[in-house]
């Protein structure tokens, strides 16, 4: 039986992409969607601007963050991804969002495709703790599937991983209760899978 207990839930899905690493960057493939959003932080940001990168994998969405003139502190929860980005001279660091210190002073955190991993709980303590990441007015821009109720599945890379679902309204309820603005709302089907995500851009809420 998979654990159900959350940190044991990280811990297992970051044992799948230790091992999996790098069939998970073969396989892969641009997305149009992801493009938009960092489009769309880059708009918001001056050139130059500090982001922090949770859950980097093998580093594709920091290399277009980099190429539109931002300049990203990259960390993954995985070892072996942080290995593949420091071995293409990528300053990278290992990870855990639940629970190492994550830094501060950045201008945004983004965070695509890595909050699923994490039960609703889970994540809401995160999107709390990103808010003291960030500068004033700081921005987040984060991407999870949309669906209901969490299930593990070896789907893909052949070892399992555990995936959380979220309504619209849930990540803006959990947006809203961790100190969060939204700025942007857009969902999305994916070409390759056919599932649907939701993205969100945010800012810091004031007060905080």
């Amino acid at each position: 039986m998979p654990p159900t207990d959350g940190a044991e839930n990280v811990d297992r899905t970051l044992a799948t992409y230790e091992r999996a690493a790098a069939r998970y960057a073969e396989l892969w493939r641009p997305a149009p969607a992801v493009d938009e959003l960092i489009g769309d932080l880059r708009r918001r940001l001056s050139a130059g601007a500090r982001v922090l990168e949770i859950g980097s994998g093998p580093g594709f969405d920091a290399r277009a963050m980099e190429a539109l003139g931002l300049r990203v502190q990259r960390t993954d929860g995985a070892r072996a991804f942080v290995d593949l980005m420091r071995a293409q001279g990528a300053d990278a660091r290992v990870v855990d969002v639940t629970r190492d210190e994550l830094g501060t002073g950045f201008a945004a955190v983004f965070a695509n495709a890595v909050l699923l991993h994490l039960t609703h709980a889970q994540a809401a303590a995160v999107l709390a703790r990103l808010t003291r990441c960030v500068d004033l007015h700081g921005l987040l821009a984060i991407t999870v599937k949309e669906g209901r109720g969490e299930r593990w599945t070896s789907e893909r890379l052949g070892l399992p991983r555990f995936f959380a679902y979220w309504t619209e309204a849930q990540l803006r309820d959990a947006l809203e209760s961790a100190g969060w603005r939204q700025l942007r709302f857009a969902r999305n089907a994916s070409a390759n899978t056919g599932e649907t995500w939701l993205q969100f851009t945010c800012e810091l809420a004031d007060g905080l």
